[in-house]
């Protein structure tokens, strides 16, 4: 019995078990006389029988005719005593029974209270319910995951697809400081966990080119608002940063995004112009002004007016331009193969599209062919299987090379991010302090000029070289890990003179031309250095002691190409060097000029002296228009390596001029050109720039360049000029140059205050050949501690004319 007071469950209990035995004895009783009752009528009625057939027997008695009937009821007499017989033994025991009055039902105990209730049992119920619990949410697990089509997590994704996952990219709740919303493009910073996911991104695809060039890159994803676009952006922010040279495109000619993430004007002109663009050059007859552009720019120069500055060192940005009302025709159109012809010839290192959602749209499953890798985003958020296995057919069938996927929108866990464990220490744990360099040792210099011999001179040049090595390193590592180098507002604070102004891009003169400029360092003191493709990359160890402004000169490098030959011309040099300094607002400068470009920084001296602190020339063009003496009988063939002369000559049978003018002229010019001025040319090994990616650089260009030039000055003679300038002047010249000493002897004799250094077995170009000699130079002399404390060499000619102080 069960009740919630034990008490009165033991008495229900006890008055049940008295209830249900006498219920059961009434009972019995009742079947008792029930069975009686039918004992006593059937004794009743078999007397009855036996007496009618004892009637019977006896009319037959005295009839023997009749005996056989006669034994019938006798037989039947019999079976009547015995079946009356068993009755009465049977009521007999029936009466007994009654009389002893026995039943076999009693109660055993009486019912006690209990002192723990009965239910609930809670251990049975417990692991009842924990069992049932466990597998019907097992089965309600399988069911869910088996008609679920999202994907949750990295393995899933793995398990659905067999790319490799390059990085995560972590949602935007990631920030700084609570609530502060994160920006879509990252400005490399070493605390930001984006940006580790971003340089992480930006190795692996290394990793790929190591074994096959990937140029172009399509950034793809299933479906809008996967984040591909802010991805593709800041990737090529990100390659720019490792001073690659890089494009980004958007291909996106429904929803374009690029435009407004890099703040470029909305009318500017982009990537369907560009397209539109080969269109009509492919159907509509060339004009003579058509045919001489292309002669001055080259295939690619078309280009440069839809590529804009991105803000940032070696970043280039082509928006989409107007949208089409075809996008699909346009991007599956011959001109449209011409213009990834054209991408092919451009100097840009990577070049990364931006594009459409892949599902439900033809566009990008058109330029999957064109490219060479593809990376693929997925949003972790709102990701489906269905949709993965639809893209992962559609590049299947386009057979194209998936670099790889990126997850985006993850959550954010600081625990599963390693670099938290560096990056929360204080800066004092973490930078180090910067070496002392060692001291150079010095050289005295004599007021006439003379042969200086010391001893231990091998010794004590191999000890500076190991000096400058450390420093060039210093700044390679500078300049190929940009993610260090500080933002531009930081810059800014540091030097005041360069306002708010891209590190890298295009300057438009009131001409209509367009200078390349690019900005490299962040120190107080500023250079200034024309020729930016030819000495940037190579001069960057400068940028340690200095900010170095380079920019291309009209016509040159990646400035624009001058169709009008009146544009050309030595003040119209001048005129872009001082609009260069005011677009940076530099106050005070130093400016360094190589060859022809040493007469415009000398004769912009003259104009602007305020402006300028003091100037380089390095291999410096001469004074005057005439003859110099040179008694040296040099045979510049000689330089020439037999080797890339065959090779030369090989690319001519192949037509390589014709199909790849680019790289031809680039082996040409490295072939013959150079190597003919060097005086060490197997200093070539280890030139950085490749000023040969510009049509404006090639051959006929240059050729058609200097002759123009050379018209505009004339038969020149500056001495009359020059001997005005007091600006503290270091000329430097190659002993091994074809210009011959007596023209840099004659600046230095004309300019009153003014150095020669003669470095020996150099040409005309002494930082290729000697940067043991010239780096040391050139800072010391800016920082005016002249005499250079530079290495001991038999043959080193450092001489010195009037010389004021400083």
């Amino acid at each position: 019995m069960l009740d919630a007071d034990p008490r009165r469950a033991a008495t229900i209990a006890n008055d049940i078990a008295s209830t249900s035995i006498r219920q059961q004895v009434e009972l019995i009783q009742q079947n008792k006389m029930v069975s009686l009752q039918q004992i006593q009528n059937d004794l009743k009625q078999t007397r009855a029988q036996l007496n009618d057939i004892e009637n019977q027997r006896a009319k037959l008695a005295d009839d023997k005719t009749k005996e056989i009937d006669a034994r019938s009821l006798d037989t039947q007499a019999e079976d009547l005593h015995l079946h009356y017989s068993q009755l009465q033994s049977l009521l007999a025991q029936i009466e007994l029974t009654e009389a002893q009055g026995v039943t076999f039902l009693h109660v055993a105990q009486m019912a006690q209270p209990a002192n723990q209730p009965a239910q609930p049992n809670v251990r049975f119920n417990t692991l009842l319910g924990s069992v049932s619990g466990l597998l019907f949410g097992l089965l309600l697990t399988f069911i869910l995951e088996l008609f679920d089509g999202h994907i949750y997590s990295e393995d899933e994704l793995a398990q659905l697809v067999d790319w490799p996952l390059l990085t995560t990219i972590w949602n935007e709740s990631v920030s700084k400081k609570k609530g502060q919303k994160q920006s879509e493009l990252y400005i490399p910073d070493n605390k930001d966990a984006n940006s580790e996911a971003y340089r992480l991104l930006r190795a692996n695809i290394g990793l790929y080119q190591v074994h096959q060039p990937i140029r172009t890159i399509l950034v793809i994803s299933a479906t809008p608002q996967d984040g591909k676009s802010t991805i593709a952006a800041n990737l090529a922010i990100f390659m720019a940063r490792a001073n690659k040279r890089t494009l980004l495109i958007d291909a996106d000619l429904r929803r374009p995004t690029l435009a407004q993430k890099f703040h470029l004007q909305p009318d500017q002109n982009g990537f369907s112009d560009a397209i539109q663009h080969y269109a009509t050059e492919h159907t509509s007859p060339k004009t003579s002004t058509a045919i001489l552009e292309e002669i001055s720019t080259g295939k690619n120069g078309v280009l440069k007016d839809y590529m804009h500055a991105g803000n940032i060192p070696d970043l280039l940005v082509m928006p989409s331009g107007p949208l089409p009302p075809n996008p699909s025709e346009l991007l599956d159109s011959k001109a449209m193969d011409q213009f990834m012809a054209a991408l092919k010839q451009c100097e840009c290192e990577t070049i990364i599209f931006d594009t459409p959602p892949l599902l439900g749209l033809s566009d990008t499953t058109i330029l999957l062919p064109k490219v060479d890798g593809v990376l693929v985003v997925v949003d972790i958020k709102k990701a489906s299987k269905k949709n993965i296995q639809r893209v992962q057919m559609l590049l299947g069938q386009s057979e194209s090379r998936v670099l790889g996927c990126i997850i985006n929108k993850h959550k954010y866990n600081p625990r599963e991010l390693p670099f938290d464990y560096y990056h929360n220490q204080s800066a004092s744990t973490v930078v180090e302090e910067p070496q002392k360099q060692p001291a150079r040792p010095r050289l005295k210099v004599e007021k006439t000029a003379r042969r200086l011999t010391l001893p231990k001179v091998a010794k004590e040049k191999l000890s500076v070289q190991q000096s400058m090595s450390k420093q060039q390193q210093q700044a390679i590592m500078q300049i190929t890990a940009m993610d260090t180098v500080p933002s531009l507002p930081a810059i800014e604070k540091r030097i005041p003179a360069i306002e708010k102004r891209s590190p890298e891009g295009y300057l438009a003169l009131e001409d209509g031309v367009r200078l390349y400029y690019k900005v490299i360092g962040n120190k107080p003191q500023t250079l200034i250095i024309p020729a930016a493709s030819w000495l940037a990359a190579d001069l960057t160890a400068l940028a340690q002691e200095y900010t170095l402004i380079f920019y291309d000169q009209r016509g040159r490098g990646k400035s624009d190409a001058i169709l009008d030959r009146s544009k050309i011309g030595m003040q119209q040099d001048i005129d872009d060097l001082e609009a260069i300094r005011q677009h940076f607002n530099v106050q005070h400068c130093s400016l360094l000029g190589w060859s022809y470009l040493g007469g415009t920084t000398a004769l912009y001296s003259l104009q602007y002296p305020t402006r300028v602190k003091c100037l380089i020339l390095v291999a410096p063009m001469a004074l005057r228009c005439c003859k110099y003496e040179d008694s040296r009988k040099l045979d510049p063939d000689k330089r020439l390596d037999p080797r890339a002369i065959k090779r030369l000559e090989e690319m001519l049978k192949k037509g390589v001029d014709k199909k790849d003018p680019g790289t031809y002229n680039r082996e040409y010019i490295k072939a013959t050109r150079l190597p003919r001025q060097m005086g060490k040319p197997q200093a070539l090994a280890r030139m950085k720039s490749d000023p040969w990616v510009s049509p404006n650089e090639w051959p006929d260009a240059i050729s058609a360049f200097f002759d123009t030039f050379a018209r505009s000055i004339g038969d020149w003679d500056w001495r009359a000029r020059i001997v005005t300038l007091t600006i503290p002047t270091l000329v430097i010249h190659g002993e091994e140059d074809l210009v011959p000493l007596s023209s840099s002897q004659e600046w230095v004799k004309t300019l009153p205050d003014s150095r020669l250094l003669s470095i020996p077995a150099v040409g005309h170009y002494p930082w290729l050949e000697s940067p043991e000699i010239f780096m040391p130079a050139v800072i010391q002399f800016i920082q005016e501690q002249w005499p250079p404390e530079l290495p001991a060499h038999q043959s080193l000619v450092v001489s010195q004319s009037h010389r004021s102080k400083r």
